[in-house]
């Protein structure tokens, strides 16, 4: 049996572990290549309509601030909505 002080150990690395995976998977995301705007209007993108998307998606701020809205958003279950079904992607 594990000792206390080991399991310890491993909870404490927890965190720094989830941490390290939310970077790479943020950063991942950002190197994608297109527009995410551009992704959920389609042929019809005009520069105004990309703007607004960008603004109610957040993009318009910087990284910093993308990846605490990001973070807040997956530890409260928010993982978005589908690009094409319009519906929470948790469904």
């Amino acid at each position: 049996m594990p000792s206390p002080s080991y399991i310890l150990a491993r909870l404490l690395q927890i965190g720094p572990t989830f941490l390290f995976i939310m970077v790479v998977v943020f950063v991942l995301v950002r190197l994608l290549p297109g527009d995410p705007a551009s992704a959920v209007l389609g042929e019809r993108a005009t520069d105004e309509a990309v703007e607004r998307i960008n603004a109610q998606l957040g993009l318009d701020r910087p990284l910093p601030i993308q990846f605490a809205i990001f973070l807040e958003r997956f530890l409260e279950g928010d993982l978005g909505a589908s690009i094409h079904l319009k519906v929470p992607v948790s469904r």
